[in-house]
Formats: C-alpha cells, sequence, structure tokens
C-alpha cells in the first residue's frame, strides 16, 4: 500500500503563484494566450510564443516582458502553478515513502564538498527567483525504488527558470564558490544546462526547464504535467523537491511502476515526434536489459501502436546522434539483443528502427 497522500490543503501554499511570477504556459499577454516560450543565442534571448504560433519554424522575435515597464504588455497570470494539474493521490511524502531519501540526499551533496555547496546555492538563487527546481530521473527512481542505501549519482534537475537565467545563475554560483574554471555548458537543441569539472568528465548537476512538446524547436513554460509526457519512462519520471520533502508523480503512473512487483516498464510521452519515439525506444531497450524481470507489456502495447514506417520519418541528418545514443544505451553484444526484443515484441515500426541503428553502429 502506497503512503498517505499530501492533503489538497497542504499542496496549495507551497506552489501557488505570487501576482509577479514568471510567464507560463496559459497566461495572457494583451490578451493573447501564452503558449510556451524558447531560447536563443540572439537577443532577445527569452522569446515568447502566444497562441496562433504553434507551427512557426523557428521562435518568433519578440521578447518575453518581465512585467516591470510601467508601459509594457498587460499581463494575466491566469495559467497554472506547476503541481496544480496533480492529483493529490499522486503528491507524496519522502519521509513516509522512502525514509531517509532526504537524508541521503543532503548526504550526497556533503560528500561533494564544494561542489555540493555551490549545487545547493544554486536552488537557493532558484527559490529567491520565485521558480522551483526537482530532482528528476534515476537518482529519484534509485532512492525511492531501493531505499536510502541507494548511491545518487545523477544529480539532474527540471524546474520552471528559463535556460539562459539558469546558464547564468550558474555562473554567478560557480564563481561565488572559487569554481570558475568549472564548464558551464548550454545545448539550445535539448535546453539542458549543465557543470562539468573538466570537458568530458561526469557533469556534477544538469538543468532541464519544464518542456512544452508538439513544436519545432525547444519550448519551455509548461507545468509538471506537461513535462512528464516528454519523458522517456515512468520509473524515470518521478520528481523530488528537496526542499518541501515531497515526491511528486505527475504521470500517475510512475510510483505504481516502481513499486510493482515486478516493477512496470511504460512510457509516458504521447506525442508523435520521430525523434523522440525512437529515443524512447532506444532508452526502453536498455532499461529491458538492465531490469530483465520487469513487466514490459504496458510499454509494448505503446510500441505496436508506432507506425510502421517510424524509421523513414527520421530525417537523414539526425540519425549520427540517434546512432551514437543507440552506441551509449546499448554497448557490444546487447545491440544486436536490442535488435531481436525489439523485433519480437515491439512491432514493425519499433522493430525496424532497431535494425537500422544496430546497421549503422557497427
Amino acid at each position: 500500500m502506497l503512503p498517505t497522500s499530501i492533503s489538497p490543503g497542504a499542496q496549495r501554499p507551497w506552489y501557488e503563484r505570487p501576482p509577479d511570477a514568471p510567464l507560463v504556459r496559459g497566461d495572457r499577454v494583451d490578451d493573447r494566450p501564452v503558449i510556451g516560450m524558447a531560447c536563443t543565442p540572439d537577443e532577445p534571448r527569452h522569446r515568447l510564443l502566444v497562441k496562433g504560433e504553434e507551427c512557426l519554424s523557428a521562435p518568433p522575435h519578440r521578447a518575453v516582458p518581465d512585467g516591470d515597464e510601467a508601459d509594457g504588455p498587460v499581463i494575466e497570470r491566469t495559467g497554472p502553478a506547476p503541481a496544480d494539474r496533480i492529483a493529490a493521490d499522486d503528491m507524496r511524502s519522502a519521509e513516509e515513502l522512502a525514509p531517509g531519501l532526504s537524508e541521503a540526499v543532503d548526504l550526497a551533496l556533503s560528500v561533494m564538498g564544494v561542489e555540493g555547496r555551490f549545487i545547493r546555492a544554486l536552488l537557493d538563487d532558484v527559490d529567491s527567483a520565485r521558480h522551483h527546481a526537482w530532482l528528476v530521473g534515476g537518482t529519484v527512481r534509485d532512492l525511492v525504488g531501493d531505499g536510502a542505501g541507494a548511491t545518487p549519482n545523477d544529480l539532474d534537475f527540471a524546474g520552471t527558470m528559463a535556460p539562459h537565467a539558469m546558464r547564468d545563475a550558474m555562473d554567478r554560483g560557480l564563481r561565488a564558490e572559487g569554481l570558475g574554471d568549472y564548464y558551464l555548458m548550454e545545448n539550445e537543441i535539448s535546453m539542458v544546462c549543465s557543470v562539468a569539472p573538466v570537458l568530458g568528465e561526469p557533469r556534477i548537476v544538469e538543468y532541464k526547464p519544464l518542456e512544452v512538446k508538439g513544436f519545432a524547436f525547444p519550448v519551455h513554460g509548461g507545468d509538471l504535467v506537461d513535462d512528464v509526457t516528454c519523458r522517456d519512462l515512468t520509473i524515470n519520471s518521478l520528481y523530488y523537491d528537496h526542499r518541501r520533502k515531497i515526491v511528486l508523480d505527475p504521470s500517475g503512473w510512475g510510483l505504481p511502476d516502481l513499486l510493482a512487483a515486478p516493477r512496470r516498464l511504460r512510457t509516458p510521452y504521447d506525442g508523435d515526434d520521430p525523434l523522440r519515439r525512437v529515443a524512447v525506444v532506444i532508452r526502453f531497450l536498455k532499461f529491458a536489459f538492465r531490469m530483465p524481470d520487469a513487466d514490459r507489456t504496458p510499454f509494448a502495447a505503446w510500441a505496436r501502436a508506432l507506425p510502421p514506417d517510424l524509421a523513414d520519418r527520421v530525417p537523414e541528418e539526425k540519425w549520427r546522434a540517434l546512432t551514437g545514443f543507440w552506441r551509449h544505451c546499448l554497448p557490444g553484444d546487447l545491440s544486436a539483443r536490442a535488435v531481436e526484443l525489439a523485433t519480437a515484441d515491439l512491432g514493425p515500426g519499433a522493430g525496424r528502427v532497431a535494425l537500422v541503428l544496430h546497421e549503422r553502429s557497427r
């Protein structure tokens, strides 16, 4: 039985938006609904998208207003707070759900020394800017699923702060801690900001804003429910709020799938982007071998519904990156075994994708 959920009355104050909150999808600017935001290397770096611009091939040349200009646009904050659409049953006390989780994260940060202090200060910076950040991915999966004895390896965060603002915050934090020689990277394609001690070495922290799918370029500004539908597997889609000591499950399937015996592999991704679909298939195959006893039925149902010509829908220039991702997730003899598994269980679309990637990776 899952631990008692957080009461709806207790949830609301944690994530409610103040009158001057940063813009999100669902707000209105000069009476036009906001559908998301994008970042570019050129000024204005932070671009606003409004209703009617869903099919643009590039972000419009419209800056996101900061709301401080007296003669600026009229802003109505009608959009949801990040957790508004999450059911009360899908917000859990970390202490009840996974005793020792909070202490394990604290310990992981402490043993990192100055790097851990940098991450703590970064989260303080996010909070002071009226934004939110959640630990997400493998660390949350392992601590919830395997207990506090699991070792946090990947400190990956999702949040409401825009990539360029996070990059600036990271830069300030690195300099404040005397880590100015660390590598700070911002990937405009993935919207990921990260820090590593040496280029090519493991990153000490990664951050990605809450994503909104369905655009020809990366867009953020959604809530946790928007973001979870862009992720690979439900068991990797639990969000941990270290300040409030709660675990959020926006898909509603993450905790049941992770705590089931055997665990279930399922994807929350419900978009139709060919590259994302292929990436989800690759991630599933990686975890199918990592968790050989897992119930693959839910994922197989999704995969069998993929178009048979999925491989043909991937632009030629994208195969190189996908092949590199395949090699990373399925090295050595796992590649051929993955083709066999995909062909037997996942339908013609995923089966052919796996075969193409296997042949290209040789």
